[in-house]
């Protein structure tokens, strides 16, 4: 997540706010036999011992990592907000990004 103020002057006192996440198409392919088990799992379940992963480790735990300091393919949403918080527009772009720092979920 990154924001800054709005420099257009019909948006006094607004911001941007950009939010990525990770590109998965990247490096899973549509249709492919990997994409197919993907889809059938939904998602990674989380026990308290171990986790049951959507994707390889390989790829959930590395190549889709927004790791500090490396460039990753990305999918951002960059939003415009007014002063009083109203979203004004937003717009999707796929980019490379790298992150600022390492950050945990606790």
């Amino acid at each position: 997540v990154f924001a800054t103020p709005d420099l257009d002057e019909r948006n006094l006192g607004g911001f941007i706010a950009t939010v990525a996440i990770a590109d998965v198409a990247a490096y899973v392919r549509y249709g492919t036999a990997l994409d197919r088990e993907a889809l059938k799992r939904g998602n990674s379940v989380y026990f308290p011992d171990c986790v049951v992963p959507m994707l390889p480790e390989r790829i959930s735990n590395d190549l889709c990592s927004l790791r500090e300091g490396q460039d990753r393919p990305a999918l951002a949403v960059r939003m415009t907000f007014s002063a009083d918080g109203r979203k004004i527009r937003h717009s999707f772009h796929r980019v490379m990004m790298k992150s600022a720092a390492k950050l945990a979920y606790s």
